[in-house]
């Protein structure tokens, strides 16, 4: 019998693994004597040992040392400008032993560009773990007895450290006139955050989508400071950039499925706390909301009980219980496969019959609304397009040295080979793809009359106006208002309900200018 080689059994293992997570939220075969963790741990099984980035991620995450002051909050870590205050302390921490090697551990599991062969984080959740691990706390602890709606997530803490030592390397090599190096390792970063997006539970799934988020905006960080000072990016660099982050590569946002974990929770749960005529009994259901309640808050295991105990009573049966759950999970299932524009999307989720409500509080307990995440995947296509887009522009400009492009059609072959849609537009049909919207200030007498552009800025938690004058372009979304208002109110948050998608200049840059202004930065 001739073996395959080592690529083609990759790539069926691949194809088998998106097999399982293709089939979204449906009820799967489940074998004789499978339990529910041992179901949605078969979602790993396929998963070759060589292939999987927790085996050589964790071992050295468990050694990150704690980010120092001014350094240790995410939006901290993005902001902090090389040469402030606490630029020093940060610096060394990332230039340390223990996160160098987090480092390298990074940019060996994010390594390739075919999704089918790319590495993927298979860590198993409870028991299976290795006796180092969990002696470090870096696994996923399930309790006794094993409850999937319990889960607590030991590794998680480490990944918030290990995101702001991304950034803070990213920008210590910006400054250190690395900008290649810097948009390199960011893009390591989303590579592994795309990672955790395709993880079981929605918490990881949120994690990763939020991440991922976050690391094309520093991209596009990176790439307009470099615009806006020594020009230090080369034009085969920002190509290869703009090829890395390809979605028809590693980025793959289509290839997005639902977490499947959080259902399998609520039928776990609903087993427990059930008894065989379809009642609940009272005793196992306190214990077993109370250990929900206080999966991450031991302490408040007791409290949490007492809670609860009274609360059986107004509960609905089983045979209620699973038929809403049933109706949740289809629902889910059927947005997630619907064009963003659908009516539908605008209608309340069949989950806001669970959400709050105590005679659905087995569901509630242990499932979020996963519309959150339906919309996050259309920010994600924004910013992916976006950036890629923004990308294209600066090469363009870099090229000629002083134009921006005439129009975004410019920018084609050389930098794109095709405009990319704005995912919130919905200007489409006979084949329309409309673009982003793109504009010089002063330049292009109609975003502004011919005079500087005047914008508004809301962006986490601030807000501010400035002028920016045709010494820089602006490349927005029409947003989930879809309307195009030329970039007069701007932001990041696709839950604005006034103004438009910011995708260059890059919010972040913005903010770290105004914040430098007001001396907050400094």
């Amino acid at each position: 019998m001739n073996t395959p080689p080592a690529q083609d059994r990759r790539a069926a293992a691949w194809a088998a693994r998106r097999l399982v997570a293709f089939t979204l939220l449906s009820v799967a075969p489940v074998a004789l004597g499978q339990g529910p963790v041992e179901r949605v741990n078969a979602f790993y099984s396929s998963i070759a040992e060589s292939q999987r980035s927790d085996l050589v991620l964790l071992p050295v995450l468990a050694e990150l040392e704690q980010p120092p002051i001014g350094a240790d909050e995410l939006q901290q870590s993005m902001l902090l400008p090389a040469g402030s205050s606490n630029w020093d302390r940060a610096e060394s921490w990332a230039t340390g032993e223990p996160q160098v090697a987090v480092l390298e551990a990074l940019d060996q599991i994010t390594q390739g560009e075919d999704a089918r062969t790319a590495m993927a984080f298979g860590q198993a959740y409870g028991p299976g773990v290795s006796r180092a691990l969990i002696a470090r706390g870096m696994y996923t602890e399930l309790g006794d007895p094993p409850s999937l709606s319990a889960a607590t997530f030991g590794y998680m803490p480490k990944l918030d450290d290990m995101a702001c030592l991304v950034h803070v390397e990213a920008t210590r090599r910006a400054a250190a006139g690395d900008v290649a190096g810097a948009l390199d390792v960011l893009t390591d970063w989303l590579f592994f955050a795309r990672q955790m997006a395709d993880r079981a539970f929605m918490r990881e799934a949120l994690w990763g989508y939020s991440q991922m988020m976050d690391a094309f905006e520093r991209i596009r960080d990176v790439a307009y400071t470099d615009s806006r000072g020594d020009k230090a990016l080369r034009l085969e660099q920002i190509l290869a950039a703009i090829a890395r982050l390809d979605d028809r590569k590693i980025v793959g946002l289509e290839r997005l499925t639902l977490p499947r974990a959080d259902r399998i929770a609520v039928e776990q749960l609903i087993g427990r706390v059930f008894d065989r005529t379809g009642e609940l009994n009272a005793g196992a259901f306190s214990s077993a909301m109370a250990a929900v309640g206080s999966n991450e808050r031991p302490l408040r295991l007791f409290s949490e009980a007492a809670r609860w105990s009274g609360a059986a009573d107004g509960h609905a049966n089983r045979t209620q219980t699973e038929a809403l759950l049933a109706t949740i999970a289809a629902d889910f299932d059927a947005r997630w496969r619907l064009d963003p524009f659908e009516q539908r999307h605008n209608t309340p989720p069949a989950f806001a019959q669970a959400d709050g409500n105590s005679r659905m509080a087995v569901i509630d307990a242990a499932m979020d609304d996963a519309t959150v995440l339906i919309a996050m995947r259309q920010q994600l296509r924004a910013e992916a397009a976006g950036t890629r887009t923004a990308l294209g522009i600066v090469g363009f400009f870099y090229q000629s040295v002083t134009n921006f492009p005439p129009t975004l059609a410019s920018i084609r072959p050389r930098w794109t080979a095709e405009l990319e849609a704005d995912p919130y537009n919905p200007d489409r049909g006979r084949v329309r793809t409309p673009p982003f919207e793109y504009f010089v200030p002063m330049r292009d007498t109609g975003a502004q009359g011919g005079g500087p552009h005047e914008m508004s800025v809301v962006a986490r938690d601030a807000n501010f106006s400035l002028n920016l004058r045709n010494d820089q372009f602006v490349l927005y979304s029409v947003g989930p208002n879809r309307s195009k208002e030329w970039a007069r109110f701007v932001s990041d948050d696709p839950q604005a309900v006034q103004g438009d998608y910011l995708i260059w200049p890059p919010v972040i840059s913005l903010l770290r200018i105004d914040l430098r202004q007001e001396g907050l930065l400094e």
